[in-house]
């Protein structure tokens, strides 16, 4: 390096430190242990997209055992550069090295991979509840136990935990990740199953029916901006929080209503009124969760909340196929004891999402009926989704109405770069 190089004058030596002190935007950290935080974020990110991919294919009854051989090179891959950026692999003398990975919390990694793991197997399984299976009580046992005993492992003896728990300790905080665990919740799950009502219900194409789910999709974005402004504006959040749930809770309540002769306005006007609300929720948040940390606490706090959103997101799908399936059999069985149904045109809830495809070759009041289910089966679905929102709205009356307006000191920020001074030799 030129900073301890012999031969290079003293001037230019100091000249080339001021030059790197002025361009060091750091986390609280090194720039080095930057790329090693960056990486763990990116392994974790694989993880739930390798079950979120994994979860769709198995929903619709392919080969899991391939898909999970299919994915895991990428998930591992992943996982091996946040290792090997880690000291002593990354540039670093031997004695540092030795010091930093001491530091690490290696334990922690472990215990994070193998604790949560078991969980979103079992959500993405599609299993209906009223089918008991041992290995998805296993799973879900597995699941919680580690999580416990890891949280336990990181308040007591973790010397450095990458994950404080002090960032969920605040009653604010606390609601704030609920409200993006539910935020995930309700909108992975409405836009999983929602395409089933235009698909079977409506008649429509597939291409059609993404389309005809665009509405609510086109508005979250464009209320995400609108709401951070209105944020920045008011410096305040709860109240913005609680009536955008309001607002959420209101348009999925109104999607229990749409029937198999709904009219244009009731399918797309009701999605636009829960993706208002669903887009304001956004900044409003991390915005919650960043208004009680501490400045240090502030990168680590804002970045739980999309993991949450996330583990929100899985639990979304899981827990609406259970509702999806298990409303399925039941409806389709009421119809066969009716005898609106024929037994040899039964559908069982594993055909239930290409019911739109099978049901083209039956009579014609055999797929009239199948409409009616599948539109009563959706709307069941946003019942629990009505209620889901309803507790995140609940909850946010619990949070502390905080003032944006403080001044911070974060290390996680921009420096201006100052011009180093001309000194001659």
């Amino acid at each position: 390096m030129v900073d301890y190089c012999p031969c290079v004058p003293r001037t230019r030596r100091r000249r080339h430190q001021r030059h790197r002190q002025h361009n060091n935007y750091r986390y609280g950290t090194s720039s080095r242990k930057r790329k090693v935080h960056r990486n763990f974020i990116a392994s974790l990110r694989a993880w739930a997209r390798k079950w979120h991919l994994d979860g769709s294919s198995n929903c619709r009854q392919s080969n899991m055992e391939i898909d999970f051989l299919h994915k895991s090179p990428f998930v591992y891959t992943s996982y091996s550069r946040y290792i090997l950026l880690s000291p002593p692999f990354g540039r670093t003398s031997v004695n540092k090295g030795k010091t930093e990975t001491k530091g690490l919390d290696w334990n922690y990694r472990a215990y994070w991979l193998i604790d949560f793991t078991p969980l979103w197997c079992h959500q993405w399984r599609c299993t209906p509840c009223l089918e008991f299976r041992l290995s998805n009580f296993i799973s879900i046992v597995i699941g919680v136990v580690g999580v416990t005993l890891f949280a336990f492992y990181e308040q007591k003896f973790a010397k450095e935990p990458m994950i404080p728990l002090r960032i969920f300790a605040s009653r604010t905080a606390g609601v704030s990740y609920l409200s993006s665990f539910c935020l995930g919740f309700v909108l992975w799950a409405t836009q999983y199953y929602l395409i089933q009502y235009f698909l079977t219900t409506q008649g429509h194409s597939l291409v059609g029916a993404g389309v005809a789910i665009l509405p609510g999709t086109i508005v979250i974005p464009v209320m995400a901006a609108a709401g951070g402004i209105f944020i920045s504006k008011l410096q305040k959040f709860r109240t913005i929080n609680s009536v955008s749930w309001i607002i959420v809770t209101i348009g999925f309540s109104l999607m229990t209503q749409l029937k198999i002769d709904s009219n244009k306005a009731m399918q797309f006007g009701f999605q636009i009124i829960w993706g208002f609300g669903s887009g304001i929720l956004f900044p409003g948040r991390q915005v919650a969760v960043q208004a009680v940390q501490t400045d240090e606490d502030v990168p680590m706090a804002t970045a739980m909340t999309s993991f949450i959103a996330s583990l929100g997101q899985s639990f979304g799908v899981g827990i609406g196929g259970v509702v999806f399936q298990n409303q399925w059999s039941t409806h389709v069985q009421s119809a066969i004891s009716a005898g609106t149904i024929p037994p040899e045109y039964k559908l069982s809830y594993h055909q239930a999402e290409q019911a739109a495809v099978l049901i083209k070759n039956f009579p014609s009041t055999v797929q009239i009926v199948y409409r009616v289910i599948m539109a009563d089966v959706i709307n069941t679905l946003f019942i629990v989704l009505a209620g889901f929102s309803a507790v995140a709205f609940l909850a946010s009356l619990a949070s502390k109405n905080l003032s944006l307006d403080r001044e911070t000191k974060s290390a996680q920020q921009f420096r201006e770069r100052e011009k180093p001074e001309r000194e001659d030799n």
